[in-house]
């Protein structure tokens, strides 16, 4: 049975890292490339919460191969999230 707390606090993490990196990359990106070293789960479902909410669209990668994977960006909502959490974190606010 798992811990309904300790699922939205792996949520909330998920979340926060996820619109972080798509921020600090700046482009398309593939869920798999943006999970890294992380839980794949936990950031597809970051990734869902914020194409449901309007932060981020998503696309076909434009690669050549047969394999061709859904990649992922912010949109202008998202850019906005990415920048208010930067501040709630005082980077690039001018607070120190």
């Amino acid at each position: 049975m798992s811990d309904p707390v300790g699922d939205r606090a792996e949520f909330s993490r998920s979340l926060i890292r996820t619109v972080r990196a798509l921020g600090l990359i700046g482009k398309p990106i593939s869920a798999r490339s943006l999970a890294g070293s992380f839980s794949l789960g936990s950031t597809v479902a970051a990734l869902r919460w914020l194409l449901d909410g309007g932060y981020a669209e998503s696309g076909t990668s434009h690669t050549a191969g047969p394999r061709r994977e859904p990649v992922y960006w912010l949109t202008d909502d998202g850019v906005h999230l990415y920048r208010n959490l930067l501040c709630r974190s005082h980077i690039g606010c001018g607070r120190t």
